[in-house]
């Protein structure tokens, strides 16, 4: 099977990914790649909160002069998207900003061959460096073949908590015990927004102005 690798479009690709990342967990059965609550709290919260800080990513360093720098386009000149001759994605490698050189791959079931180019375009592209030497983390399931051709390549396994994914199945609804004196009732139904903005306001300073009834 025929791939081409393409670079990032924004326009088009962030729900291409999006939408890819929904079939290979229906695939595997299990989330394999990452789910795309991950893929979207990356970009519009990871990303755009790591414009105010002035640290190195990827090897390309910040003016100490200046506040901050946007990391969007940064980010998205990592991505790497492979497309099969239908021009459907087959794998993806993306970072999600956090360290300098980590990478993550996400890849169709019947798509596997590509591991060793993709590790291949993340010590190219995503490698932090520092001088001639380049650092690349992989992210891997223990059960991928990219074990084995990190292993082939001299990857050292470093110890660290992975991923939790958590699923708790509820077979019956239990009626909700309170105290005497509480209830439940939706924000809809008792529409009192001075009690809303309360709640809110506890918590985070949040504008409710707009709101009606304010």
């Amino acid at each position: 099977m025929k791939t081409t690798l393409k670079a990032y479009d924004a326009s088009r690709d962030f729900m291409r990914i999006r939408d890819f990342l929904i079939k290979t967990f229906s695939l595997y059965q299990r989330p394999f790649n990452w789910c795309i609550d991950r893929w979207n709290f990356c970009r519009y919260f990871v990303v755009p909160i790591h414009t105010y800080h002035n640290v190195r990513y990827f090897g390309v360093p910040t003016h100490t002069g200046q506040p901050h720098r946007d990391e969007l386009p940064f980010w998205e000149k990592t991505i790497g998207i492979w497309e099969n001759e239908a021009g459907d994605i087959a794998g993806v490698v993306t970072t999600e900003n956090e360290e300098p050189g980590e990478a993550w791959i996400q890849i169709h079931p019947d798509y596997t061959f590509l591991y060793d180019e993709m590790v291949t375009y993340i010590e190219e592209h995503l490698a932090n460096r520092v001088g001639d030497i380049g650092y690349a983390k992989l992210y891997i399931d223990e059960d991928s073949e990219l074990k084995e051709i990190a292993k082939s390549r001299g990857y050292r396994k470093l110890i660290m908590r992975g991923t939790t994914h958590l699923e708790y199945t509820i077979t019956e609804l239990i009626p909700p015990r309170f105290p005497q004196g509480f209830v439940i009732k939706s924000v809809l139904d008792v529409l009192y927004f001075p009690s809303l903005e309360k709640v809110e306001r506890g918590g985070v300073e949040v504008d409710t102005s707009e709101l009606p009834g304010t």
